[in-house]
């Protein structure tokens, strides 16, 4: 007969952290390991187990939330190289219970500063009169408004300064802007020089005359996005006869639980990428399915380069449109597709910081650190790209404004097969429903041929 006993005691608390985690990552048999032996488990001022040995089902009586906690931990550390994406969300990710299959979080991007000449502009005249207009047309119409300034690096007025101009109007449909010259060039300083596609442009702030007491309103209006959570879900069984028969190599339960839960991490690790968003009814089984939509279909930047091509001016060209204009980290990560990876070695610049050892490890997993004065990437060789046809591209993420949604936090539960009479085996389930949510989409971005 199994007494429950109230004590406190600490080497009992140890013995029981150590059994379980023994239990939970070494997948021991308690029973045998004790021998059929008595054994007292405490935890603080929780419960003993007299009488009897201890085994999963008694340390979950015991605290029920001990294992669950310790297979969320110890997940992580199964091949976190080989799902990089999965083990960082789950050790540093923001964590977001939800209570519903679908999710919903707004995701907004900050008023942009830097902007870019569309259209080439072909300079004026060299006289025009003073507070002459000229139409420019530029590439992010959405960040100016009438009364701002521009500031042009690299181009200099008559006074041998960079050129500004001030927007007298605006045209969205396309994309124009009316602008004076503040510092310009000719004979009036009124005029503008040429101006090459992709010339930088720079929002510098508004100017207002004395009676003005309003400006043009500026609204970020944040979209909504949503996302299933998806039931992921991993079962194990062995059964009595396979246990008890002797084998050529030590192949039991334990390794089973190895490779299924290294798959149900791997199929996580995918979904959360490439999956597809949908509530998908099931006409064979009778019942609705959600299934989690990938980042990769929620992200809108896009960077491109030439096969062979790929060199210092435009990897740096890279980190100008990843780090500037938006709200995001210092330090992101890259996740780059064989083909890729190697085009990045060889540009000088990248295989230079990679070839002297700038390392940096997380969680287990050795990222090559690569620093531009804009900020660092931390890249990553992710092998399970080759097998979605992402061999040629890559994904930048800022972690910091990844979400996970969860709608049933990972568990794990003994199936009673033997006793209910279902079959001669021993079998556990692992299942979690969640998904991931972008904010800030301007933040992440992804890489692929032009």
């Amino acid at each position: 007969m199994k007494k429950i006993v109230k004590i406190i005691s600490v080497l009992s608390f140890f013995a029981f952290i150590g059994l379980s985690l023994a239990v939970l990552v070494g997948f021991v048999d308690v029973s045998a390991l004790m021998g059929g032996s008595t054994l007292a488990i405490a935890a603080g001022a929780g419960t003993t187990i007299e009488g009897e040995a201890a085994t999963t089902t008694e340390v979950k009586e015991a605290s029920p939330e001990l294992l669950d906690n310790s297979i969320r931990k110890n997940i992580t550390k199964m091949k976190p190289s080989a799902t990089p994406l999965d083990t960082i969300i789950r050790n540093v990710g923001l964590v977001v219970p939800v209570k519903s299959w679908e999710t919903e979080w707004y995701a907004v991007d900050s008023r942009g500063i830097a902007d870019t000449v569309k259209t080439e502009f072909t300079a004026s005249g060299g006289t025009s009169a003073v507070w002459t207009t000229h139409a420019l047309i530029v590439t992010n119409i959405h960040i100016w408004s009438i009364d701002d300034n521009v500031l042009i690096p690299g181009i200099n007025g008559n006074d041998s300064k960079p050129l500004v101009l001030h927007v007298v109007g605006k045209v969205a449909s396309t994309n124009t802007l009316t602008v004076v010259a503040v510092n310009g060039t000719g004979t009036n300083d009124s005029d503008i020089p040429k101006l090459v596609v992709p010339t930088a442009l720079t929002r510098i702030g508004n100017a207002k005359s004395e009676l003005d007491a309003q400006t043009s309103p500026y609204a970020v209006f944040p979209q909504k996005s949503s996302n299933y959570c998806q039931v992921h879900m991993a079962q194990v069984e062995e059964s009595l006869y396979d246990r008890l028969h002797e084998k050529e190599v030590n192949w039991d339960i334990t390794d089973y639980r190895a490779e299924s839960i290294y798959d149900m991490k791997r199929s996580m690790e995918l979904t959360s990428l490439f999956g597809a968003k949908l509530k998908l009814y099931d006409s064979v089984g009778e019942d609705w399915k959600y299934l989690s939509g990938g980042i990769t279909r929620y992200i809108t930047k896009g960077l491109t380069y030439e096969s062979g091509s790929l060199n210092k001016a435009q990897y740096l060209a890279w980190n100008k449109l990843i780090f500037d204009g938006n709200s995001g980290s210092d330090v992101r990560i890259l996740f780059a597709g064989s083909t890729l990876l190697a085009e990045l070695l060889a540009c000088e610049t990248v295989y230079r910081q990679v070839e002297g050892s700038n390392v940096e490890v997380m969680f287990g997993i050795k990222f090559n650190k690569i620093e531009t004065n804009f900020g660092t990437l931390l890249v990553k060789h992710h092998k399970l790209f080759n097998d979605c046809g992402w061999t040629t591209k890559g994904l930048v993420l800022d972690i910091a404004n990844l979400e996970k949604h969860i709608f049933k936090p990972l568990q794990t539960k003994s199936l009673e097969l033997q006793k209910t009479g279902i079959k001669n085996a021993n079998a556990f389930v692992l299942d979690e429903a969640f998904c991931l949510a972008t904010r800030y989409p301007d933040t992440h971005a992804t890489i692929a041929l032009a």
